[in-house]
């Protein structure tokens, strides 16, 4: 006999569903650093099957949980499409683009959200207001070349310029930043 409705209400994936903001106020920092790299793994499945909408959500919802202490859950990613542009870029390194500099062109608020937010940086290293220590940055890095290669499959030019950018600050010589930062350039 097969297993009533009551048997299997709990096995639902919604079920097990508990938004980022819920998640992240029960993880410490190596909870944080596995979950950043869950959302990652999941990024790469949805990539690889055509998705890039979830593949940039989950790419840029891993960066978030990279983040320290207890950062607002940016409303861009609740959306079912995927922000783009200088949306999506402000979600990038530090990505603290304070609301009280509107007026800023998109090259100044670009230099900005590569200082990792105008807030002191970290010496290149970490993104500012990040979680610290090598596995992190390592991460970083990867979900930033990740998020331009999504970018370029989207012809977001703007962000997958933002992300290649990120990373070649903290490592100039990065071939992958490098290479996609100039497709980017031409698209």
């Amino acid at each position: 006999a097969e297993p009533g409705p009551a048997a299997t209400a709990g096995a639902s994936p919604r079920a097990a569903y508990r938004h980022p903001t819920e998640l992240r106020a029960t993880l410490e920092e190596p909870g944080l650093l596995a979950e950043a790299a869950r959302q990652k793994e999941q990024g790469n499945e949805m990539l690889a099957n055509g998705l890039l909408d979830a593949a940039t959500q989950c790419y840029l919802t891993a960066l978030w949980f990279l983040r320290r202490g207890s950062p607002t859950y940016p409303k861009a990613l609740n959306l079912q499409v995927a922000p783009a542009g200088e949306a999506a870029a402000s979600l990038l390194g530090g990505g603290r683009v304070s609301p009280d500099q509107p007026t800023l062109g998109r090259l100044s608020r670009l230099i900005v959200l590569l200082r990792g937010g105008g807030g002191g940086g970290s010496g290149g290293r970490g993104g500012g207001d990040g979680l610290d220590g090598e596995a992190a940055e390592a991460l970083r890095v990867a979900l930033h070349l990740n998020v331009a290669a999504v970018a370029l499959r989207r012809e977001d030019w703007y962000l997958a310029a933002a992300a290649c950018r990120w990373v070649t600050e903290r490592q100039p010589a990065n071939a992958k930043a490098l290479y996609r930062l100039g497709v980017a350039q031409e698209g």
